[in-house]
């Protein structure tokens, strides 16, 4: 009877831990033309992804969070694309999990279909890349006049009190050029600033600034805003640039620097199978 109940605690942590997965997949190329893609998680663990490419189905499956920066992506020199269709071809994705499949569960599900279906091969590796250090730009720390302490703690959002129009009092809003809102540093640097960047290096925090910051920022992007980006206010094109105004705005400096981090160099991809 004991070895029973042990066998029983052994099968339910074991499927507490198991790599979420799709039960059923249909993939089909799109022929559509248009840039426009999207990805969704539904009602009843339904997830579909239309004008999606492979790269852009890898950064998403493989990123931390969010998508991989362009110099955490490689593709090793024995990259195989299928007849090179992969590296132009765009697919609609239909998938089904199980009803209780969430938002966290789906990177997992998306790398098994993409090994299994895609048979997609990578490995990591540890490179020397350029990175940026977010550091206070005044020797006193005087932050500047667009970032001040919040009496609101949003190092765990789902339990920071609401706003008064009921809405989460963590978080922020953001379109190209434009971002306010009440954040850690941390989740600032992750969420907002390495998505910035027109070089997409990794950013490391090092303000030393602990704790729950609310901001405002206005910058003018170097490329222009996509066609499907937010509508709002039009962009200077005389304005600051992200580094100038997170020095004059928020008392922050982005400096360049090197450093190792975590690479995945893709081996190997085909052209997706049918079941």
């Amino acid at each position: 009877m004991r070895s029973g109940v042990l066998l029983a605690a052994l099968l339910a942590a074991s499927s507490q831990t198991a790599t979420p997965t799709f039960d059923v997949a249909s993939i089909k190329p799109n022929r559509s033309g248009t840039n426009q893609s999207r990805l969704d998680l539904q009602p009843g663990g339904r997830f579909t992804a239309i004008n999606v490419s492979l790269f852009m189905l890898i950064n998403f499956a493989y990123g931390d969070g969010g998508p991989l920066p362009p110099n955490r992506l490689v593709f090793g020199a024995k990259w195989h694309a299928d007849g090179n269709r992969l590296d132009t071809e765009r697919f609609d994705i239909l998938a089904k999990g199980s009803d209780d499949l969430t938002q966290k569960d789906i990177p997992g599900a998306l790398r098994a279909l993409l090994e299994d279906r895609f048979r997609l091969a990578l490995h990591h590796e540890t490179r020397d890349r350029p990175t940026y250090a977010l550091v206070l730009d005044r020797a006193d720390a005087r932050l500047g006049p667009r970032l001040r302490r919040s009496a609101i703690d949003c190092s765990n959002p789902a339990a920071a009190p609401p706003a008064p129009d009921g809405t989460s009092a963590c978080g922020f809003r953001n379109r190209p050029g434009s971002a306010s809102g009440r954040v850690t540093i941390a989740t600032l640097v992750e969420r907002l600033l390495a998505r910035a960047v027109e070089d997409q290096r990794p950013i490391e925090d090092r303000t030393g600034l602990e704790g729950t910051y609310e901001f405002e920022l206005e910058w003018t992007p170097v490329a222009p805003p996509p066609a499907d980006a937010p509508g709002g206010p039009p962009i200077d094109p005389n304005g600051a640039s992200l580094f100038t105004a997170l020095r004059e705005q928020l008392g922050l400096k982005l400096e360049p620097r090197k450093g190792s981090i975590d690479v995945i160099v893709v081996d190997r991809a085909e052209y997706p199978r049918q079941n």
